[in-house]
């Protein structure tokens, strides 16, 4: 259903339409749940990042302050797709339906602002990428412990079994 699709509210804006509806859902779930946190699970392409609506609604958590954490496939899928997350415009995304960018467009009064917090959101030093990265060093460093506590493991004499003399 497209976004002014009736019944509509006052605003002209359909009831049924799912996009219209996020801007106040994570208002009223931010302060209800302070503690509310979003999982953005990125696909291999990246085309989370070519859609309108689901870019809207990451920048507006974002902009509450919600914690979010992003899921990746893997650093090489990141690097194969970073230029493009360098170049993200709003205004170059789609949507399945035009009126939905529209809806979406009419809302941002300031479309290079947007895409300057989007970068932000991103690619500073606490963005997405950033504490994504941290993460992968996290589990990389998890897994140099485990290696050498293994090895440790192997090159000690069991307890079941006698010292050589």
């Amino acid at each position: 259903l497209g976004s002014n699709s009736p019944p509509t509210r006052r605003d002209g804006q359909s009831i049924l339409c799912e996009v219209n509806k996020f801007d106040d859902m994570i208002d009223y779930i931010s302060v209800l749940r302070p503690g509310f946190s979003q999982v953005i699970a990125v696909d291999e392409n990246f085309r989370l990042f070519q859609r309108a609506w689901c870019v809207a609604e990451l920048y507006a958590a974002f902009s509450l302050g919600l914690k979010q954490t992003i899921v990746l496939l893997s650093s090489s899928t990141l690097d194969k797709h970073q230029s493009e997350l360098l170049q993200l415009r709003i205004e170059d995304m789609g949507s399945s339906n035009p009126a939905d960018k529209a809806m979406i467009l009419s809302k941002i009064d300031d479309r290079e602002g947007f895409d300057n917090g989007l970068q932000r959101m991103i690619m500073d030093e606490s963005g997405l990428l950033r504490s994504w990265r941290g993460d992968q060093d996290i589990i990389a460093y998890i897994g140099v412990v485990a290696k050498r506590s293994h090895h440790r493991d192997e090159s000690q004499p069991s307890e079941s079994q006698p010292d050589m003399v």
